[in-house]
């Protein structure tokens, strides 16, 4: 290689050198991730017991038989209103005020004499034991009679790389009058970010 040629190769490796390379100039793509149902607590935070008791959901699911399902109180002429909740960290990657969806695989095999739905609550916490504002705003979705997904958005407004989300389903299954004898069951929580590549 003569002078020349070494001189063009210089300025290339230059030009890609780590510190040439701004957040600007690098690609983003949305990045999805699962929250494990095993992770997932009761409101208080504390582990789900192995059906739902009229207050927080519960988790079935033998192992080697069953994967980890969700499961609410069977609604049968009354209303039941359960919760779950799970933390959101957001990783090192995730581009800061983009927005997240948060997507729920769920069912109430068949339909309650009211009405059946699903909330989703999400929360930035402070670092100092608060959290701030609901970040979800809008009516709970309508759950379906068979397996479907819902999704709700987070708005990326006031997050940021490392930040930590409080979250919280509400279901609400209202069979008040009939007589459908089953409770909601939740398969899956995927949630997906966009991050630098």
């Amino acid at each position: 290689m003569n002078l020349a040629g070494l001189m063009r190769a210089v300025k290339i490796f230059d030009f890609i050198q780590p510190e040439s390379i701004t957040q600007d100039k690098l690609a983003e793509q949305a990045v999805f991730r699962t929250v494990p149902l095993l992770e997932v607590k009761r409101s208080t935070g504390l582990p789900l017991v192995a059906a739902g008791d009229g207050t927080d959901l519960g988790i079935a699911g033998a192992f080697g038989t069953n994967s980890p399902i969700l499961v609410g109180t069977a609604a049968n002429n009354d209303s039941q209103t359960e919760k779950a909740r799970f933390m959101l960290a957001l990783p090192p990657k995730y581009v800061a005020g983009t927005d997240l969806a948060v997507n729920i695989t769920c069912q109430v095999d068949g339909e309650a004499e009211v009405g059946q739905t699903l909330a989703l609550d999400a929360r930035l916490c402070d670092g100092e034991g608060g959290v701030g504002d609901a970040l979800i705003t809008g009516d709970p979705e309508e759950l379906p009679d068979a397996w479907d997904v819902l999704s709700f958005t987070i708005p990326g407004d006031t997050l940021y790389a490392g930040a930590l989300l409080d979250c919280l389903i509400t279901t609400v299954v209202d069979d008040t009058g009939g007589t459908l004898n089953k409770g909601v069951q939740i398969s899956n929580i995927a949630v997906s970010s966009w991050e630098t590549v």
